[in-house]
């Protein structure tokens, strides 16, 4: 993960989507949550590896009892979600987050 982050910009996003529920199932989310922002924020806003990120980054705060960080990063996903004209908007308003946009 560290040398995705370090020396592939494309490769990070999608590895930590990749890898996040592994993580997630085996207790160790939490543990990877200062290398995660890193690699999620190489993804473009709005983008579906950036949605992803930042939702396994919610969950990560969560499960570090941080729920300030959660929403903080839950909250980023919505608005990117949104109707507005904002990043990753697609057809009908919804962005590239929503599943199936």
């Amino acid at each position: 993960m560290v040398t995705a982050v370090e020396h592939d910009a494309a490769v990070a996003p999608r590895l930590v989507a990749a890898l996040a529920w592994w993580w997630q199932v085996r207790g160790r989310l939490a543990g990877q949550v200062p290398l995660l922002p890193e690699a999620v924020d190489r993804a473009a806003a709005g983008s579906d590896a950036w949605c992803t990120g930042h939702t396994w980054l919610g969950q990560a705060s969560l499960d570090s009892a941080d729920p300030a960080g959660a929403l903080r990063h839950f909250t980023a996903v919505r608005d990117a979600m949104g109707t507005g004209a904002g990043a990753g908007a697609g057809a009908g308003g919804r962005s590239r987050c929503w599943p199936g946009a």
